[in-house]
């Protein structure tokens, strides 16, 4: 907990030395984005999984394969705009035939390990997610949440924030990004704008 509120204190004052605080909550909200990884692994042996009675939420934990580790991106807005997911194959190409039936404008990259690495990542942010925010790159930044993992944070992602000088990279302890989405935040500040005793659920 004392990692996470010290997160959404830091946000905050990001938020208020960039002038994002001054936004209309429509603009802030569109402003606002998020993306995490998920690895799917296709060739999971268990089928059934022992949890205690009445648990509602059931994670099945399991080894499976490395050589059938996919990779998954997701990224959307605090508006909800979210992009095609980018998915990442272990392979050194790509068959055609995995990208049959996908997601219209998902894109599909491959890497030694079948997770992000830096080389993807860099690929994803410099040609994906700034052109689709270039609309929003105005006088005030656009904010990507983001945990702290390796393929994130690299020399040439930095410049390109910079370069584009409308950038904020917020990083979140790694593993952790579920509890700081955009729409927490957002949720936090729509309760202080409506009122203190007003809950927001």
């Amino acid at each position: 907990p004392d990692v996470i509120d010290g997160y959404f204190k830091k946000m905050e004052q990001v938020m208020l030395d960039e002038g994002l605080s001054e936004l209309s909550y429509g603009d802030l909200a569109s402003r606002l984005w998020n993306c995490d990884e998920t690895g799917l692994c296709t060739s999971v042996t268990l089928t059934r999984v022992i949890v205690r009675r009445g648990e509602r939420a059931v994670v099945e934990i399991g080894s499976g394969s490395e050589r059938d580790h996919i990779t998954v991106l997701s990224c959307g807005s605090a508006v909800g705009v979210k992009f095609p997911p980018y998915v990442v194959y272990k392979a050194q190409t790509i068959d055609p035939a995995w990208m049959e039936n996908g997601p219209p404008g998902a894109r599909y990259v491959s890497s030694d390990s079948g997770w992000m690495e830096e080389a993807q990542f860099t690929e994803w942010f410099s040609e994906v997610f700034l052109p689709a925010t270039e609309h929003l790159q105005t006088e005030k930044p656009v904010m990507l949440v983001l945990d702290g993992h390796g393929s994130h944070v690299s020399l040439k992602v930095v410049t390109l924030a910079r370069q584009h000088n409308t950038i904020i990279f917020l990083f979140t302890p790694t593993h952790n990004t579920h509890f700081t989405t955009t729409r927490c935040i957002l949720l936090q500040d729509c309760q202080k704008r409506v009122g203190q005793g007003t809950q927001v659920v």
